[in-house]
């Protein structure tokens, strides 16, 4: 079977009018299609479906699919750069956490001993991520530095600067049970929990990073709230990017960052609050009160 028949931008217009989407500006709509992929706009129009899934309902417009765009992308932008401070800081717990129990004597390099590790088979996953990685960073100083004076070996805070959030959430849980208390003690959880929400948050850094869909998608894996908050909150859903920002949020390494995020997400939220639905990005309608519940 042939594959779809490549169109214009103007042709991706056409397409969309005769699938009943009200365009106002045929010349707007194609100079903003030549920007954004056909294929990721329209994944914006999906709740718009009418019921033979082809047609658009009446009344959609391009206009109120942009601006259900613009949002995602407004949203992506907040969480990267809370991500990337907690990111930052679980590498640092990752790190110390494991190089205080098990490398703490000559040569310091227990980090690369399976010995070390409950799951030999995920370490050497991360084995394999790191050479890999240290390839593709081959002209860095650090990794040249490493390679010429410790015969391609590093200190383990060293390498999980190298390493994706991914990667590091497989390394922590590659590693034996004693280490994982310490560390996610070291972030007021459980070993289980923090286990979860660092998995949570390596599929929404994975996100926001290449520009995925927040908004009307599932989340996997569901996050693991606990019991008693979930029964104080039958509301939350545990499969919703509301979920995940609360683990995100439970990670926050300062007070002030909470405070900082909350603020920007709920000002994001209001401001395209008359183009979009709350439950598509799994929030409830108590959702700035519970964002600022978790600021307490």
């Amino acid at each position: 079977m042939d594959l779809k028949k490549p169109l214009s931008f103007q042709q991706q217009v056409d397409r969309l009018m005769e699938h009943g989407m009200y365009v106002e500006s045929r010349q707007e709509a194609a100079q903003f299609l030549s920007n954004v992929n056909y294929y990721r706009f329209t994944g914006y129009a999906l709740q718009f479906r009418a019921e033979n899934g082809q047609d658009y309902r009446k009344g959609t417009s391009f206009e109120d699919v942009k601006k259900l765009y613009l949002f995602d992308e407004e949203l992506r932008g907040i969480l990267r750069d809370a991500l990337e401070r907690v990111e930052t800081m679980l590498r640092a717990r990752i790190a110390n956490g494991f190089a205080m129990a098990k490398c703490s004597t000559p040569p310091y390099d227990g980090h690369y001993d399976p010995v070390n590790f409950s799951r030999p088979e995920l370490h050497q996953f991360v084995l394999d991520t790191l050479q890999k990685e240290e390839k593709r960073h081959g002209d860095s100083l650090v990794v040249k530095h490493h390679q010429r004076k410790y015969g391609d070996r590093m200190p383990i805070w060293v390498m999980v600067e190298l390493l994706s959030m991914s990667s590091l959430s497989a390394l922590y849980r590659a590693m034996h049970s004693s280490e994982q208390d310490a560390i996610a003690f070291s972030c007021g959880k459980t070993r289980v929990v923090f286990a979860n929400h660092i998995h949570v948050l390596s599929v929404l850094r994975n996100k926001c990073c290449h520009g995925a869909r927040l908004y009307n998608t599932v989340f996997r894996p569901s996050v693991q709230l606990g019991r008693y908050y979930l029964k104080k909150h039958p509301e939350v859903a545990v499969d919703t990017l509301f979920a995940a920002i609360l683990a995100l949020f439970r990670f926050a390494p300062t007070q002030d960052a909470k405070e900082k995020w909350c603020a920007e997400l709920c000002a994001c939220v209001q401001k395209y609050r008359a183009y979009m639905e709350l439950e598509y990005i799994g929030f409830p309608q108590n959702y700035e009160l519970l964002l600022r519940n978790e600021c307490q």
